[in-house]
């Protein structure tokens, strides 16, 4: 399996729809400890892994943008500037989700694939 890299077109292999992914970043944390979003003090904070529980706990969490959210939310975006903006954590200022994903849950969007 090739690894991603920054800037690659993704798919995900869970999802019916035909949106491409942009890869953002390998994040080296694993889908147990990865948090999506905290919960009060009494609750479990929601992590990577609770969403994707057919992944393995300690399978490490990359992170990745909607193509789609990115033209609609940057006009006249450039991959470097895209890239640079997730490192320095801007991206979502701008209007755009990033997600966390156990990395074995998107692969590389191929020149043939139709979405």
């Amino acid at each position: 399996m090739t690894q991603l890299e920054p800037g690659d077109l993704a798919v995900d292999r869970e999802s019916d729809s035909s949106d491409f992914l942009v890869f953002l970043s390998h994040t080296g944390v694993p889908a147990n400890e990865y948090v999506i979003w905290e919960t009060p003090p009494d609750d479990a904070d929601i992590t990577v892994f609770r969403k994707n529980r057919d992944y393995d706990p300690s399978e490490a969490v990359v992170e990745a943008a909607y193509l789609e959210d990115i033209k609609r939310s940057i006009a006249d975006w450039d991959l470097d500037e895209i890239i640079e903006g997730h490192e320095e954590g801007e991206l979502e200022d701008h209007g755009v989700k990033v997600y966390g994903f156990p990395s074995s849950r998107l692969s590389s969007a191929s020149a043939g694939d139709d979405r």
